[in-house]
């Protein structure tokens, strides 16, 4: 099974709003190849397939998802990439995923910032070479990701609708540094268009330490505010084509109350994704070794949720890049239906990080493996 399509499908399918037609449109593969890698992919308990909700007559259509294993493959075959492409650019996650590391999701592929255009599949790669997106980057979930004033700043200039009118959450989050927000706008020339969006979304904080530049900035093309005070903002801002606060108020509201406070729940990072949680655990394998000698327990559930058959607790082996990580517990059927315990999830992940730990001494030919690897079997 080739590492990189497994990846690419593990990824499509990961809102697991895609049944197998969609994936194969998605990838570009063919359905026969797609329908192979869904098949082994369940097997190795990496995705499952659930039925979507039943519309008029007909079966329902089967959605793909990946499992808590397959997630957590997922993401740790994306920072083997992310490591991979860093040594041929300057690279950060994408606007889709630093948004969602700060608290706005968007849905879509995994996106990568480079200063440069760089082959990467499986991603999306925003071409983005002013130096300051990737200044005192934050390193995170086997990666970096923008600052939330250099995201901010940049999507006011992105041209974007969609992250225009989303930066304006960013720029009412607590945790924004006005003055940090200032210089990242001077570098990316939109301190107008920023002031003009914390102007319309009540940021007050955020417009501290900014002031009216005496150039006008263009910021999308379409249609112009719509209201008087959208109107007297982007004059003051010397904003033109300014977004509408339409487009400003949807996405407040999907995220915000009618007070200004936030809707939503805390963002699963990669990292918990990964089965760590905020504080680093110790990565150690000896809790499994005792769960081994005092018996693997009881299925989590009776019965596969696939297919109905009993299910029965076994240990199974879990590779990465070629190497056995070592046996987990797992649920498995009849019929060959395997997913991984939480308890083992959270092996595995000790087990990879250690793994990982230990790459800098690794020869030179070695590390160019990517630790994403999804073994042959």
């Amino acid at each position: 099974m080739d590492q990189d399509i497994a990846l690419q499908i593990l990824a499509v399918a990961a809102d697991g709003t895609l049944g197998t037609r969609d994936v194969a449109s998605a990838t570009g593969r063919s359905p026969n190849t797609v329908v192979r890698y869904l098949r082994e992919l369940e097997a190795r308990g990496l995705l499952r397939r659930r039925a979507a909700g039943k519309i008029g007559v007909g079966r329902p259509r089967m959605l793909c998802e990946p499992t808590p294993a397959g997630l957590r493959l997922l993401r740790l075959g994306e920072a083997g990439t992310f490591a991979r492409l860093d040594r041929q650019a300057r690279i950060a996650w994408g606007p889709a995923r630093s948004f969602a590391r700060w608290g706005v999701p968007f849905l879509g592929w995994p996106d990568l910032f480079a200063d440069r255009l760089i082959e990467a599949p499986g991603f999306e790669v925003v071409v983005e070479r002013n130096p300051a997106l990737y200044e005192d980057a934050e390193v995170r979930d086997g990666g970096r990701y923008p600052r939330l004033e250099a995201l901010a700043a940049w999507a006011a200039g992105s041209g974007d609708p969609r992250y225009a009118a989303a930066s304006v959450l960013l720029l009412r989050d607590p945790r924004l540094d006005p003055a940090r927000l200032r210089a990242k706008a001077l570098a990316f020339r939109t301190v107008n268009r920023v002031g003009y969006l914390a102007t319309l979304g009540g940021a007050r904080k955020a417009l501290r330490e900014l002031a009216p530049a005496a150039r006008w900035e263009r910021m999308a093309a379409g249609a112009g505010p719509s209201d008087p005070d959208a109107e007297r903002a982007a004059a003051r801002w010397r904003v033109r084509d300014p977004i509408p606060r339409g487009t400003i108020d949807e996405i407040r509201s999907l995220h915000m109350d009618s007070r200004g406070g936030w809707r939503r729940k805390p963002i699963v990072t990669a990292e918990e994704a990964l089965g760590g949680p905020a504080t680093k655990r110790k990565a150690t394998m000896r809790p499994m070794a005792r769960a081994a000698h005092r018996g693997l327990g009881r299925p989590s559930i009776p019965t596969c949720p696939e297919c109905g058959s009993a299910f029965r607790r076994s240990l199974l082996p879990f590779r990465l890049g070629g190497r056995l990580l070592g046996q987990f517990p797992a649920d498995i059927c009849a019929k060959g239906h395997e997913y991984f315990t939480e308890e083992g999830g959270a092996a595995i992940q000790a087990a990879a990080s250690v793994l990982q730990a230990r790459r800098p001494g690794r020869t030179k030919h070695a590390r160019r493996r990517s630790t994403s690897d999804v073994s042959k079997s």
